[in-house]
């Protein structure tokens, strides 16, 4: 479920499920909001924001 809610993906998508009864929007703005404080965790000086940016990438992968 990870890949369908956060990996970057084309609104047609969402569209496309919206029939099935599967609302996106809030997961795809809980998505983007955690992407933008995760990458921010990337230059922390804080070891704990630094492992868990590390963790969300590899997560990612």
């Amino acid at each position: 479920m990870h890949d369908i809610f956060c990996r970057r993906h084309d609104p047609a998508q969402n569209v496309a499920l919206q029939p099935q009864g599967v609302e996106f929007d809030a997961a795809v703005k809980l998505c983007d909001g955690l992407e933008k404080v995760f990458t921010s965790y990337a230059t922390s000086s804080d070891s704990n924001r630094k492992k868990i940016h590390q963790l969300w990438v590899k997560s990612l992968r």
